[in-house]
């Protein structure tokens, strides 16, 4: 039997607007319910695209193939969001790490200038990720993680960015200890010409397996 200890920081560095909130929230129903605190954690490859692609190198797991299906604040707004992910390891040297997700939104009533119905529709948001990982020592690698994260907010409001993911990760006497950025990218720029940061953050990760007997 084996307990697993996980601590994670997250901190946010923009403190200004930010666009694109589906390109940076939690997407595989296990790292929601610990909170991005298994950020550090080496066990499951299969979305280290949506998480931390340093810890492909040092799995246990050669491949690891992952389907999920999951409400995201479900009382607010009722995002469904449907995930797809594959992690490889080579020789516990390199890894690469592909991962999709798709998110169905709440819909809502078109009206026109009249005030005639033109019928509904539904939001929706999407992100495509890959995460490459390797070695550069036996006790630390470093990973980054390529996404690009669209969301349709109206018939002609659909809006996608790039950005990225860097992280380093040690391991010592059995444990993890990682710290990296995350979604690093250009400004978004709005239908009204505002432009809106993307909602980055840096993160410090900690991942021991406690084995019980």
């Amino acid at each position: 039997m084996t307990a697993l200890c996980l601590f994670a920081i997250v901190s946010g560095i923009h403190a200004q607007s930010y666009s694109l909130v589906s390109g940076s929230i939690e997407r595989n129903p296990a790292d929601m319910a610990l909170a991005s605190s298994a950020v550090a954690s080496d066990r499951d490859i299969s979305f280290a695209a949506l998480r931390n692609s340093a810890a492909l190198p040092f799995s246990e797991c050669k491949a690891d193939v992952s389907a999920a299906y999951a409400p995201w604040a479900p009382s607010s707004n009722g995002n469904k969001l449907i995930n797809l992910g594959a992690g490889f390891n080579f020789n516990q040297r390199w890894g690469v790490s592909v991962a999709g997700s798709y998110g169905m939104g709440p819909s809502y009533e078109i009206v026109d200038d009249y005030g005639t119905s033109q019928g509904q529709f539904r939001t929706s948001n999407m992100l495509f990720a890959v995460g490459v990982g390797c070695k550069i020592t036996d006790f630390l690698s470093l990973g980054a993680n390529f996404k690009l994260a669209s969301e349709k907010l109206s018939p002609d409001g659909a809006k996608s960015a790039f950005n990225a993911d860097v992280f380093v990760l040690g391991r010592v006497s059995g444990v993890n200890i990682t710290a990296g950025v995350s979604t690093l990218g250009p400004k978004v720029t709005a239908a009204s010409g505002e432009s809106f940061s993307l909602p980055a953050s840096a993160l410090l990760g900690v991942y021991y397996p406690w084995k019980i007997a």
